[in-house]
């Protein structure tokens, strides 16, 4: 199967934007079962054109692309996550991260309706996940492996725009089957 997708830029000019990104990560065994983590990243934009997004298709991973315009803030993110090998193959991995996004054309929403444009949106994001895994080995076609996963994540967004102050929470348990 496949899959196709369009993200169309509508403006009276062709956009254009040149950005630069840093990233750096640094990891580390602390012992033979426990690993630690530190993640930075710089994103700025070099040329600050206005533009807005269109035509996204209504699937998670496109729509989000609405309130995280990937080509349309400057910012930085710090991190770190923590990574525990624990009994009977178990893995557990917790992580935060802090990130600033300094949005260049959008304004802000003062209430529900209330649009300024003359004041730029600017977040404050903090997200904090857990994840644990066990690996199972069965024996199918020579080998196989089922793969339980049990994820946490909490994200609270700080926002001068009313639309886009959010906390949120969820937790999912995933069963994946590997042949």
């Amino acid at each position: 199967g496949g899959y196709f997708s369009q993200i169309v830029y509508a403006d009276f000019e062709v956009p254009s934007i040149t950005q630069i990104r840093l990233w750096g990560r640094l990891a580390q065994s602390l012992t033979a079962t426990t690993g630690i983590a530190v993640q930075y990243n710089y994103q700025n934009l070099l040329s600050e054109s206005a533009r807005f997004v269109t035509g996204i298709s209504y699937n998670y991973n496109e729509e989000s692309q609405i309130f995280d315009d990937p080509m349309g803030y400057k910012g930085s993110s710090i991190g770190g996550e923590l990574t525990q090998l624990l009994f009977g193959g178990i893995i557990m991995k917790g992580a935060f991260y802090y990130r600033d996004k300094q949005y260049v054309s959008q304004g802000i929403y003062a209430d529900e309706e209330t649009y300024n444009e003359s004041i730029l949106r600017s977040d404050i994001s903090k997200t904090f996940s857990l994840n644990i895994q066990r690996r199972v080995g069965i024996n199918f076609r020579g080998g196989s492996d089922l793969i339980l996963k049990l994820s946490y994540q909490w994200i609270d967004n700080q926002s001068n725009s009313y639309w886009y102050e959010y906390s949120n929470q969820h937790i999912s348990l995933r069963f994946e089957f590997q042949f």
